[in-house]
């Protein structure tokens, strides 16, 4: 049984990308001697045994059997799919996490097939530049770690002392308040940024791409995330992400009306440098305050 601040014996990383081999390395960083498995297509794996990243690595979920902990990092999608044989095969007293982006489906998902060790957990971190090589042992130092629960019970002591092992700040919130706050802050700027991307390389051409400043590559910075990772995000997350874009639609639909108005113009501009201090602000807060219930 694992105790919290105690190393686990078997930790088992479902999905051997960004998030998920930063997982294991952070993970080896804390515990050198820690037995890590992964699961992973068969190609990936002989590359995560040769680097060390993994002691053990298998195609497929048998090595959950014997884990103390199970880490699900594999698109929203895949973690849906794979629930009934991670409660089938995981003992009692292993616990279960996952780094989804959203979490309402997944929670759902784990409490109807009976796994009372599962806690629902989303990093803050990452990259629009995905995959394995970008993966780094500090992803996640002093960066929050969302998890859902109260905070208050033996299996999220144990959930919080891991994610703090990993250099994480956990986060305690409700599932219904994570995918309410995540439309606002990840999901819509995944979106438009690519919305934007596609609006303005047709508009500029391919020779006029190359004419662009810092604006378009900070602005468009995410565009480069693959779809298949957030085609289950936004599929899961569609009841909230959909009226902030028909309101931002709105927002910009009536700008584009104003565009020679001086009162309009300053009125965005004015309310968006407000919004971007308490942004700026707000790092500090997060770091001040890590153990929250609600994230708003």
């Amino acid at each position: 049984m694992i105790r919290v601040s105690t190393q686990p014996l078997t930790l088992v990383v479902v999905g051997l990308g960004l998030i998920g081999t930063s997982v294991a390395l952070a993970a080896r960083r804390r515990w050198p001697s820690l037995r890590i498995a992964g699961v992973d297509h068969p190609e990936k794996l002989l590359n995560h045994i040769v680097a060390g990243v993994c002691d053990l690595a298998s195609p497929d979920l048998s090595v959950v059997t014997d884990a103390d902990v199970i880490i699900l990092a594999t698109p929203v999608s895949t973690i849906l799919n794979t629930v009934t044989d991670i409660v089938r095969l995981r003992s009692a007293r292993t616990l279960v996490t996952d780094v989804g982006s959203t979490k309402r489906a997944i929670v759902a998902a784990f409490r109807k097939a009976g796994c009372e060790t599962f806690v629902g957990g989303h990093p803050i971190a990452g990259g629009e530049i995905g995959g394995a090589l970008a993966a780094r042992a500090d992803l996640f130092d002093g960066r929050p770690w969302l998890l859902i629960g109260t905070g208050d019970t033996p299996l999220d002591a144990r959930a919080e002392a891991l994610i703090r092992d990993l250099g994480a700040l956990p986060v305690w919130t409700d599932a219904e308040t994570h995918d309410r706050v995540m439309a606002a802050v990840s999901h819509l700027p995944q979106v438009v940024a690519s919305a934007l991307m596609v609006t303005a390389a047709d508009a500029a051409g391919a020779g006029g791409l190359s004419w662009a400043g810092s604006g378009l590559r900070d602005t468009t910075r995410l565009a480069g995330s693959a779809s298949s990772l957030w085609e289950s995000v936004l599929a899961t997350n569609s009841d909230e992400l959909q009226p902030l874009l028909l309101r931002l639609s709105e927002e910009l639909r009536l700008m584009a009306d104003h565009l020679a108005e001086p009162t309009a113009v300053r009125r965005l501009f004015d309310a968006a440098n407000l919004s971007r201090g308490a942004l700026e602000a707000s790092r500090s807060d997060a770091i001040d305050k890590p153990k929250v219930t609600d994230v708003t």
